[in-house]
């Protein structure tokens, strides 16, 4: 939703021709990640495996493109 509001600025500034740089910035990354990944691949909560950091990664990956996917199916720019 916090995307809405930045957008409609970004907008508002490109239509008055200010050149608007909007990069989008995802939070996918400490606890929240972990506990997916955890739930995932059903590990025990403190037993990881050697590549543990790397199926975070991949899953962080995965969530960034999901959400990007969704904002330009709603259209934001």
């Amino acid at each position: 939703m916090s995307y809405t509001h930045i957008d409609i600025i970004a907008r508002y500034y490109r239509l008055r021709g200010f050149e608007t740089l909007l990069p989008l910035c995802f939070d996918d990354n400490g606890l929240p990640t972990e506990k997916f990944t955890e739930q995932k691949y059903n590990l025990a909560p403190g037993r990881y495996p050697a590549n543990f950091i790397e199926l975070c990664k991949q899953e962080a990956e995965e969530s960034i493109t999901i959400q990007t996917e969704q904002l330009e199916i709603l259209g934001l720019s």
